[in-house]
């Protein structure tokens, strides 16, 4: 079906607010203002907003969400903006979930322990109480086996089969395969059903119980719409199938979509996001739009991302006064330090300022970039740890960080996380003894804070073994009790690893700023300067932003991060790639 479009400015306010729309904007064209803008348009015109109903607005990130209310400035609570989990979890799957009932008539989940949702990290305790109780014992006791077996766990996400019903399976068809066995089909639900019954809630799972209720029960969508008669969902190329689907139930109960996105910065596949599937969206009565403007790059770097994109977008350039530069640098990764130092030298040398950030394909290369080497703290901390103490120092430190830029939400929330408790308000572990209440959690969670932020610096310089006797004695003066540490893997890992170390292979799962991080985690910002390190440049030589991989458009969206300044760090070149890189940089100018 052939779709038009009609291309718009960031300044237009759409004409007809009754009817879904679709907006394709490439990098800086003003999305953001357009949608605030649009969103505003909307409770001014529309009669469709009544006293309890308001408009829902879905971004990719919580910082983005809270981005688009900040902007906004609106005081009356006509707009709800969130991810799209942390939508479908307020407003669907935490009241309505005790519908969904197993084969015993029972609730699926314990809701009595339910409390938000979480990435899936597949626990030593948790993977020994699934084997003990579905009597697991294809398996050795191997630590490589442990390790697959955790790894198939955590890989686990819900999709459609070929009759389009939701299914459970690996992202990766090899995970299941351990030495001579596989995991099967029915033990990963049942991993699933045990977590279920302890009240812990994926992201993933968030997405499957929402499909699940609205295909159960009809008059729950009629309820969401009567709610929010007005749905716009921003980098909707990232949307995985799942959300589709529902976003459609929605809208043929009544609801009003506005879809908002760019298939050349889809890169998000790994999580079910499709490309085609974004430009093939289409509802009744749908009006479309391009918005061309390129309102944040040189003349330079925008000439070279339409030579890298090359579909049916071109975009114009607005910012024709500043100078930007695109440079090259060889590097072979042995000295990861000089390669950085060549690329603020080159800053220097343009008088840019400090706002600039390293973007890398992925969390290893990442890691490397900031350690100078391959390390894997994390991992290794896990590894070694029987008491917990991996989730609890993961949730601190997150904390840490969080607080250190100024998103105390988040930091509030991570510290929170740390003191997991039972039924009767007593601690888990690594906490030996106390009891606390929900409003003492969050008590202790300020001062918590306060205490992670006053001594960052000092924490940083110390082992992770000080770090957490400091934590023993803070907890002690609030009557609370960490488990001691005794001989074994975590004093030996934690006496030769510095906290420093550990908060520099941290991922943040919310990032606002941070001067190197994963492409991926780069959507949504905008620097001055950029270097972006390439470990293969195969897709920078030829690229096909159309390809079904993300390879292409993942170095399109990194080159698009940046103001004036962009540096591309690539292996070290043949004559011929050379010549290649060469007539790239000439095509832009």
């Amino acid at each position: 079906m052939s779709i038009t479009y009609h291309e718009i400015t960031s300044d237009y306010l759409l004409e007809d607010v009754y009817n879904p729309f679709k907006v394709i904007a490439g990098p800086g064209a003003g999305k953001t203002y357009w949608l605030i803008q649009n969103i505003k348009h909307i409770l001014r015109q529309s009669n469709r907003i009544g006293p309890t109903s308001k408009i829902a607005c879905i971004t990719y990130t919580n910082v983005g969400a809270n981005e688009i209310l900040e902007r906004l400035e609106i005081k009356e609570n006509v707009v709800e903006s969130s991810t799209i989990h942390s939508f479908l979890y307020k407003n669907l799957v935490s009241p309505y979930v005790y519908l969904l009932l197993n084969d015993g008539s029972e609730p699926l989940i314990d809701i009595s322990r339910m409390d938000g949702h979480d990435e899936n990290k597949a626990y030593s305790g948790l993977i020994h109480q699934w084997k003990s109780k579905y009597n697991i014992r294809y398996f050795d006791n191997s630590k490589e086996t442990a390790k697959k077996i955790k790894n198939c766990l955590e890989d686990l996400h819900w999709t459609f089969d070929d009759n389009e019903e939701l299914t459970l399976k690996t992202k990766k068809p090899y995970s299941p395969q351990i030495g001579k066995y596989s995991i099967r089909q029915e033990d990963m639900l049942n991993y699933k059903k045990l977590c279920w019954s302890s009240g812990i809630i994926h992201h993933e799972d968030v997405l499957y119980f929402s499909y699940c209720l609205l295909k159960l029960y009809p008059l729950l969508r009629e309820v969401l719409v009567a709610r929010f008669p007005y749905m716009l969902l921003d980098e909707f190329q990232d949307t995985n199938p799942i959300q589709t689907k529902i976003i459609n139930w929605i809208s043929e109960s009544g609801a009003i979509i506005g879809v908002i996105g760019d298939p050349a910065q889809s890169i998000f596949r790994f999580q079910g996001a499709s490309r085609q599937a974004f430009l093939d969206f289409h509802l009744p009565n749908q009006n479309n739009y391009t918005m061309n403007d390129n309102r944040r790059s040189g003349r330079g770097i925008v000439n070279l991302l339409n030579n890298l994109r090359s579909d049916e977008i071109t975009q114009n350039c607005k910012r024709t006064n500043i100078v930007d530069h695109v440079s090259f640098i060889e590097c072979d990764g042995s000295d990861l330090k000089q390669t950085i130092n060549t690329f603020n030298a080159k800053r220097k040398e343009l008088n840019l300022k400090d706002d600039y950030c390293i973007l890398a394909r992925n969390n290893p290369t990442v890691a490397k970039l900031k350690n100078g080497q391959q390390i894997k703290p994390w991992k290794e901390l896990e590894d070694k740890d029987s008491a917990s103490r991996y989730r609890f120092l993961l949730s601190l430190l997150r904390a840490q960080e969080y607080g250190h830029k100024g998103m105390i939400e988040f930091a509030a929330k991570e510290c929170i996380k740390t003191l997991r408790t039972d039924s009767n308000n007593k601690l888990k572990e690594p906490f030996k003894e106390g009891h606390l209440t929900s409003l003492q959690k969050r008590s202790v969670s300020v001062s918590l804070l306060e205490f992670l932020i006053t001594y960052r610096n000092e924490n940083f310089e110390s082992s992770v073994l000080d770090f957490y006797k400091e934590l023993e004695r803070f907890y002690l003066d609030l009557n609370l009790k960490l488990k001691g540490v005794s001989n074994g893997g975590f004093k030996s890992f934690s006496e030769g690893t510095s906290v420093k170390v550990l908060v520099d292979d941290l991922k943040l799962p919310e990032e606002k700023n941070s001067e190197i991080r994963t492409i991926h985690k780069s959507k949504g910002a905008e620097f001055e300067s950029v270097l972006v390190y390439l470990e293969n440049i195969e897709r920078l030589l030829e690229p096909d932003i159309n390809e079904e991989g993300d390879e292409t458009r993942l170095i399109y969206v990194a080159c698009s991060r940046t103001e004036k300044f962009l540096c591309i760090a690539t292996p070290p070149l043949e004559i011929e790639e050379k010549e290649k890189i060469n007539s790239l940089v000439d095509a832009r100018s």
